[in-house]
C-alpha cells in the first residue's frame, strides 16, 4: 500500500477523563488522575491508582447482550471505541462491517475471588481439604459457563465489535505497552494486504483488582515517591485509514503513522546491555521507516517503564540515538497523571499526540515490557 497511513478519528477513557476533549484538557492544565482510593467497583482496594470513570451500559446505548458480562473493559473498550469510530465519520462511510479491522492491545480483565467460592466449598473434603474427585463431581457444577469467557482478555474486542457492528480481521496482543504498537502495526499490515479497508487499533489497560494481574508495592506515603509505579485503568483507540480512502469519502485527518519499530532486548543474549540497545534498536527502525533522521523528531513520549532500570535504560538509548539533547518536551509526565497502563500506555500517548500543538509536527512514542520488548511509533501531524 503506496498510500500514507492516516488517523481519522481517535477515542479516550482514562483517569484524566471519559473522552478525548474531558482528558486533553486535564492533561494540559497538568491534573493528576492518581488518587488514594479505600475501595473501587465494590472491593476494597486501599492504594494509590489511577482508576477510570465509571461508564454504565446504558450510557452506551449497547444493544441487549453487549455488555452482560460486566467487563469494565468492554466498557472502557466500547466507548472509547465508539467516540474514535463517529470522530472518523465511521457510521456515515461506505465501508462495510466486514471491511473494516480491529486490533487491540489487552491488559489483564482480573478476576473475583467470590467466582469461585461456591465451587470450592464443594470441593472440601470431610476434612476440610480441596478433593479434587468432589470438585469435577460438584464443584465444577457450581462454576458459570460464561465465567471462563469474561476472563479472557479479548472478550472485550468481541463485544466492542458486536456494538459498532464491526466483522473484518481483529486480533488481541498482550498484555504490556509494547502490545498497543503491535495492534497499530498488525492494523496497517491489514489495509496494506487489502484485507481492511480501514481499522480500529490501540490498547485497554489491566483492570486494577485487588486480585488482579497488577502485582505493586503497597504505597502509602503521600505523596506516592514513584507515581508511575501505580497502576492504572484506560483505553485509546485510532481509527487508520489510507489517505486516498479518507480523502474519497471526504474524511479529514490530523496525523499520519509513518513508522514502527520493534526489538527485544533479554540477558543472556550476549550484548552488554540488552534493554538500552533493545530501545536503541526500535527507535532507530521507526526512523528508518519513517524515512526520517533524528533531528527531524521535535517530541519524544518516552516509555517511562515503572522500574527505576527500565527509566535509566531507556534514557541511555534517548542519547544515544539523539545525543545530549533529546527532543523530550516540557509536558507533565503522562504516566504521572494516569498511572501505568500497560497494554493502553502507548495508545493513550497516540491519542494526546494528535492534538498537540503544531510546532510538535513529528512524534516519536516508545512503548515498553517487562520482558524486555521495545517498541516505537512515529507519528507526523498532517492536515487533510
Amino acid at each position: 500500500m503506496k498510500d500514507a497511513v492516516v488517523v481519522t478519528g481517535a477515542g479516550l477513557v482514562c483517569a484524566l477523563g471519559s473522552d478525548l476533549d474531558e482528558a486533553w484538557r486535564a492533561f494540559r492544565s497538568g491534573r493528576s488522575g492518581v488518587r488514594f482510593v479505600e475501595a473501587l467497583r465494590d472491593r476494597p482496594l486501599k492504594r494509590w491508582a489511577a482508576p477510570a470513570p465509571e461508564t454504565a451500559a446504558e450510557e452506551l446505548e449497547a444493544p441487549d447482550g453487549a455488555n452482560r458480562l460486566g467487563n469494565p473493559q468492554a466498557m472502557w473498550l466500547t466507548r472509547a471505541a465508539r467516540e474514535a469510530y463517529l470522530r472518523a465519520g465511521l457510521d456515515r462511510a461506505a465501508i462495510a462491517g466486514e471491511e473494516t479491522g480491529l486490533f487491540m492491545g489487552m491488559g489483564s480483565p482480573g478476576w473475583e475471588a467470590e467466582d469461585m467460592a461456591a465451587a470450592v466449598t464443594q470441593s472440601l473434603d470431610d476434612r476440610g481439604r480441596v478433593d479434587s474427585h468432589r470438585f469435577f463431581r460438584r464443584g465444577l457444577r457450581e462454576i458459570s459457563p460464561l465465567w471462563l469467557l469474561g476472563r479472557l482478555n479479548n472478550m472485550a474486542l468481541c463485544q466492542t465489535a458486536i456494538h459498532l457492528g464491526i466483522k473484518g480481521e481483529n486480533g488481541v496482543f498482550a498484555p504490556h505497552a509494547d502490545a498497543g504498537v503491535l495492534a497499530v502495526l498488525q492494523g496497517i499490515r491489514a489495509m496494506e494486504a487489502g484485507r481492511a479497508a480501514a481499522v480500529l487499533a490501540g490498547g485497554v489497560s489491566s483492570v486494577i483488582h485487588p486480585n488482579g494481574s497488577w502485582i505493586f508495592e503497597a504505597i502509602q506515603e503521600d505523596p506516592p515517591p514513584n507515581p508511575s509505579s501505580i497502576p492504572g485503568e484506560g483505553c485509546g483507540v485510532l481509527v487508520l485509514e489510507p489517505s486516498s480512502s479518507a480523502r474519497k469519502r471526504g474524511a479529514s485527518f490530523h496525523a499520519v503513522v509513518s513508522g514502527c519499530g520493534f526489538a527485544f532486548g533479554a540477558h543472556g543474549e550476549g550484548e552488554r546491555d540488552p534493554r538500552r540497545q533493545a530501545f536503541t534498536r526500535a527507535m532507530g527502525e521507526a526512523l528508518d521507516r519513517a524515512g526520517l533522521d533524528p533531528g527531524d523528531i521535535d517530541l519524544v513520549l518516552p516509555h517511562a517503564e515503572p522500574a527505576t532500570e527500565g527509566d535509566v535504560r531507556e534514557a541511555q538509548a534517548l542519547e544515544e540515538v539523539f545525543g545530549k539533547k533529546s527532543p523530550l518536551a516540557n509536558f507533565p509526565s503522562l504516566t504521572k497523571l494516569t498511572g501505568n497502563l500497560s497494554a493502553a500506555a502507548a495508545a493513550v500517548k497516540a491519542v494526546l499526540a494528535t492534538r498537540m500543538e503544531r510546532r510538535y509536527r513529528r512524534i516519536l512514542i516508545n512503548a515498553g515490557s517487562p520482558s524486555g520488548a521495545c517498541a516505537s511509533l512515529v507519528l507526523e501531524k498532517r492536515e487533510s
